[in-house]
């Protein structure tokens, strides 16, 4: 934004765009923090679940051992 603000305010005064090299590459770092952004919010869900299917495969695990303790007192 620092970069393409000066752009953007002589353009409206003049209706020029003196700095064409400034406006392109504010334009291609405006892309990349965008898709830098939902990359960041894709790995996120990601990490989440992830942590989620742990915690389930977790419970399941106990579960299950609760259970043979069970069966194995029942029978003994």
């Amino acid at each position: 934004m620092i970069m393409f603000i000066p752009v953007l305010t002589h353009f409206f005064k003049t209706g020029l765009v003196p700095h064409f090299p400034t406006l392109i590459v504010s334009g291609f770092i405006l892309l990349a923090a965008i898709v830098s952004f939902f990359a960041g919010v894709i790995l996120d869900v990601q990490v989440e679940k992830g942590r989620q299917d742990f915690e389930y495969r977790l419970q399941e695990v106990n579960y299950q051992k609760r259970l043979m303790e069970t069966i194995n007192e029942k029978i003994n």
